[in-house]
């Protein structure tokens, strides 16, 4: 959850999150330390060549890995099962809008129910 947290937050964070990795260095997390100081060293290296890929993508590319992030952070948010539930809403609106939408133009679009 840590790393998910650090890719969304801006750069001036990170020196917050290395002095973290030192004080969880100091109390005996080294693990944690460590991955936290290895996950900032590699978004260190690693963010202008994401950000020049990410910015070569089309838009609707651009769109479908928004639309998977957000709900991976519904997911990691609220759980697995209210991630689902928002997943099968959503599926069933997009199976139901064509036909909605045939209805509204045989009804016409001054008339409401």
């Amino acid at each position: 959850m840590m790393q998910t947290l650090i890719y969304i937050l801006p750069q001036e964070t990170w020196i917050c999150f290395l002095l973290l990795a030192g004080f969880l260095m100091m109390f005996g997390f080294r693990k944690a330390a460590a991955g936290l100081v290895g996950t900032i060293v590699l978004l260190a290296i690693f963010s202008p060549f994401i950000d020049a890929l990410v910015a070569s993508l089309p838009t609707w590319v651009l769109a479908v890995i928004m639309f998977f992030f957000a709900m991976s952070l519904i997911r990691l948010i609220f759980g697995r099962f209210v991630a689902d539930y928002v997943v099968a809403h959503l599926l069933y609106d997009l199976i139901v809008m064509p036909f909605r939408f045939i209805g509204w133009l045989f009804r016409g679009p001054g008339r409401r129910i």
